[in-house]
């Protein structure tokens, strides 16, 4: 098959896809949790097809600039996908407080508790470590992790 965009000539252009690509189905990348997991896709026309991403959105303008939706509330898609300088990437972000912005709140509940559980494993492995330091810090450990649990 032969492709209308090298990949060595657009490789900035194509590690910019990729990673858009990444951010919204993969749940191990760290930017899951902005994208994929609160429903943003690619459109079907973009997720297999960097041809047509280019078509759409063009050569990255200058070494400042990034890859942005118009409006974050929307999949990436042709019309709503431009680059922007960082200053004005910056200024663009979703409401975090609006649940109007998740577009699937079970499955943000579940992450968002998937993370604090996360949090609360590694706070404990930390006091643990402590414990085992200094067997005089057991209780005081065990009193710090309640406190941060609530499980006063």
């Amino acid at each position: 098959m032969r492709y209308k965009y090298n990949r060595s000539e657009y490789a900035i252009e194509y590690k910019a896809w990729s990673g858009m690509k990444n951010k919204c189905y993969n749940p191990n990348s760290l930017t899951y949790k902005n994208y994929g997991a609160l429903g943003i896709r690619v459109c079907d026309e973009w997720v297999d097809s960097f041809d047509a991403f280019m078509d759409h959105v063009g050569k990255k303008p200058g070494e400042e600039f990034y890859l942005d939706r118009i409006n974050n509330d929307e999949d990436y898609k042709p019309g709503n996908v431009k680059w922007t300088s960082l200053k004005e990437h910056a200024k663009n972000k979703r409401d975090r407080n609006s649940h109007r912005s998740i577009k699937n709140p079970i499955h943000y509940r579940i992450t968002t508790f998937r993370s604090t559980l996360t949090f609360c494993r590694h706070i404990y492995g930390y006091l643990s470590r402590i414990r085992s330091i200094n067997s005089n810090s057991r209780m005081k450990s065990e009193r710090i992790l309640s406190g941060i649990l609530g499980w006063d």
